[in-house]
């Protein structure tokens, strides 16, 4: 029996950038950001690294504490996806160096992105590692922190929004219904090619499936997820919602159902 997938198109999520008494807007002729603070007692006394969450891409989702470390930054190390917005926040004195991924394509091993993080450390005060989402979600953090460990460099992580939360959010979706759902499961598409999908893991029919990084082909995403259990309902299609990136405004939505027949 044949296994299709079907899409309908939700719309865009939209996304006010102004609130809480700061003002994230950019003008139509300058992309610098326009944001105010009260000043605070200094970020650190010494050499330390931080690891921070930039949430899934609106300016308005960052933690207080993220931004006043941001602002404090003498060298930005950033992932690809870090949205214009929350770059513009960075000082303009701030060295930016690029060690993400777009498309499959890696700018740097995670060997020489943790060496590069060492040697900034040893030259700057304040080095932020900036992640998109959370860094201790599928952010390679825990390879990042052994480094820093061993070599006995200050560190501390600054939590972020996480994509699935700041999709669920845009999508106006739940990611847990006591009628429906009681378990999720956060789990990626992009894996080692020596690991497995949910290795011994059951999954139940009220069990949400979070998947990060799902690639471009949503079709082969859904034989991966019918092939490790999650079958569709008889006669129904299981809901699927799929954000491309992040939960900024002007994101287009997907609804996709996977399905046999």
């Amino acid at each position: 029996m044949s296994k299709s997938i079907h899409s309908k198109n939700l719309g865009a999520a939209p996304c006010d950038f102004q609130g809480a008494g700061f003002d994230f807007s950019s003008s139509s002729t300058s992309h610098q950001t326009a944001l105010s603070l009260p000043n605070g007692s200094p970020v650190t006394s010494h050499h330390k690294v931080f690891l921070v969450g930039a949430g899934p891409g609106d300016p308005e989702l960052l933690t207080l504490k993220a931004l006043r470390i941001l602002q404090s930054a003498d060298v930005v190390l950033h992932d690809s996806l870090i949205s214009p917005e929350i770059m513009n926040l960075i000082p303009s004195g701030a060295e930016r160096i690029d060690v993400g991924k777009r498309a499959g394509f890696r700018l740097l091993t995670q060997q020489d992105l943790n060496s590069l993080l060492l040697s900034n450390a040893a030259k700057h005060k304040i080095v932020v590692r900036l992640k998109g989402g959370d860094p201790l979600l599928f952010g390679r953090a825990a390879e990042e922190i052994q480094a820093l460990r061993e070599a006995n460099i200050d560190f501390e992580i600054i939590p972020g929004i996480s994509a699935a939360f700041g999709a669920a959010a845009a999508a106006k979706v739940s990611l847990t219904d006591r009628r429906l759902s009681s378990h999720v499961l956060f789990t990626t598409f992009s894996r080692a090619p020596e690991s497995k999908f949910l290795p011994g893991i059951g999954l139940t029919a009220d069990t949400t499936v979070v998947v990060y990084m799902p690639g471009p082909d949503y079709a082969e995403v859904s034989r991966w997820l019918q092939d490790a259990a999650v079958s569709p309902d008889a006669g129904h299609g299981r809901p699927v919602y799929v954000n491309p990136a992040d939960s900024m405004m002007g994101t287009s939505w997907k609804l996709l159902l996977v399905s046999e027949g």
